[in-house]
């Protein structure tokens, strides 16, 4: 496994340089269940990114798939 804690460096940075709503949760699952279960995955995801607003955290986790694999779903809100 990767711990969440030694990805924040990264997370953060990538986050940083191009800003949330032009960056994507995404795994390899099920590859990386060899490593960890989705849900330990997606939880890591929930943890570094608590900090941030939740209109970020939606980009995050929603909207940029929306609009870069032109999804037919309307916006959350």
């Amino acid at each position: 496994g990767w711990p969440p804690e030694q990805q924040r460096p990264i997370v953060d940075h990538l986050i940083d340089c191009f800003g949330p709503a032009r960056c994507m949760v995404a795994s390899n699952f099920p590859v990386d269940g060899i490593t960890a279960s989705f849900d330990t995955i997606y939880s890591g995801y929930k943890s570094l990114t608590a900090n941030l607003s939740q209109a970020d955290r939606l980009h995050l986790f929603h909207d940029a798939a929306v609009r870069i694999y032109r999804l037919d779903l309307a916006p959350l809100a």
